[in-house]
């Protein structure tokens, strides 16, 4: 995990006081990952995409742009559930018109 300066953080160690538990972090879904930034316990990496290279980086196997290419597209794509999202308005109280997110911002 990339150190956050000023923050020091033994995971998993600090519940339950084993020393084999430091470093281990629960692992959320990667359902709606996309909408969930800054990334890993400490937000110290704001893009999905960085995040996946860390992972892949951390793995040791070896990979290619097109391979992140690929799970980044199919993590935003397949694992994207929408249903229960806020519904947006398309004008506010005032009338004016709901403005568009711009794309890749959410």
């Amino acid at each position: 995990m990339p150190e956050t300066e000023g923050i020091v953080d033994y995971g998993r160690e600090e519940v339950t006081g084993r020393p084999e538990d430091r470093g281990k972090f629960r692992t959320v879904s990667l359902r709606n990952l996309w909408a969930s930034e800054p990334y890993f316990h400490n937000g110290s990496i704001t893009s999905m995409e960085a995040a996946i290279r860390h992972e892949l980086d951390q793995s040791g196997m070896p990979y290619t742009d097109e391979d992140l290419r690929l799970i980044t597209t199919f993590i935003d794509k397949s694992l994207r559930d929408i249903t229960n999202l806020a519904v947006r308005p398309a004008k506010v109280p005032s009338g004016l018109e709901m403005p568009i997110d711009p794309p890749g911002s959410r």
